[in-house]
Order: C-alpha cells, then structure tokens, then sequence
C-alpha cells in the first residue's frame, strides 16, 4: 500500500535502493576496473539507460496542453498562461506590473554596493597577505604544519 507522503512502499524503497546499488557498482567498475570488466559495465550501463529511457517514454504523462507532467501534477514549462499578454509592449511603460525603478536610486545602491565589495576584498587581501607572510616564516623554520594551516587560511580568504 502506497503512503501519501510521497515515500511509498517497503518494496519500493527496496527496490530503488538496489537500483542504487547497481548503478554505484557500475560506477566504481567502469572507474577502476580493468580491460573487459570496464567494457561490460559501460554495456549494462548503456542498456540500463536505454531501458529507462523506453519506460519513461511508455508511461509519460500528459497534461490539458499535450505538455509532460511531473508526479505533482504541477507543469514546469509554461511560464506564462496569462492570455492578456500583449506583443506590442513599449519599451519604458508600465503596464501594472511592477512601480517604476528610479534609476539613480538604483545606480547609488549599486555604487554602494561595489565600494562596499572592494573595501572588503582589501580587507581580506592584507589578512590573506598578513597569513602568507606567517606561512613563509613557518615554512622557514620548517615548522610546516602550522605553514600549512596559514596558507589554507589564506586560500579560504580569496
């Protein structure tokens, strides 16, 4: 008996697991494997696609507008199902949609923005710098852990 919540039966999830389970051992053979285990595992691969892509074609669904349906019903190709559309809009009119944008507002908080952005990638540039030089310091004394870990820091700055 199928759940509602979208998980469905013991078999099931038996099931898809095995599928699972095939595939990563497809994966890991045709990765490390050698010679012909590699080619009989790119063969069940190949028909394992196959085989799905025939299903899927068997039991595709349709929507009203002869369009592909998900499992929730909810049709993710059409964007736009709103027949007061007109095709002769003109450029810088609003038309109910959205208020104007000022654009100095917009282009002074995008002003803002950016020197905000390059004030902070200074800022992380004299630690990545500050880092560095400790890492070189370290790495002269040999000390190669600690070097390590300040070059990784300075690699999680930039």
């Amino acid at each position: 008996m199928a759940t509602n919540d979208g998980i469905g039966t013991q078999k099931e999830i038996d099931d898809f697991l095995s599928k699972v389970d095939e595939i990563e051992n497809l994966v890991k053979t045709m990765k490390y494997g050698k010679g012909q285990d590699v080619s009989t595992a790119m063969q069940k691969a190949d028909k394992m696609i196959d085989d799905i892509s025939k299903k899927k074609a068997a039991n595709e669904l349709k929507d009203e507008d002869g369009l592909p349906q998900t499992k929730t019903g909810f049709n993710k190709t059409v964007i736009n199902k709103n027949e007061n559309v007109s095709s002769d809009i003109t450029p810088g009119e609003n038309h109910g949609k959205d208020p104007p944008v000022n654009q100095e507002a917009f282009m002074a908080i995008l002003e803002a923005d950016a020197k905000e952005r390059a004030e902070q990638r200074k800022i992380r540039e004299k630690e990545a710098n500050i880092l560095k030089e400790q890492g070189n310091e370290y790495f002269r004394q040999e000390n190669y852990h600690l070097a390590l870990t300040c070059y990784s820091k300075v690699y999680t700055l930039c």
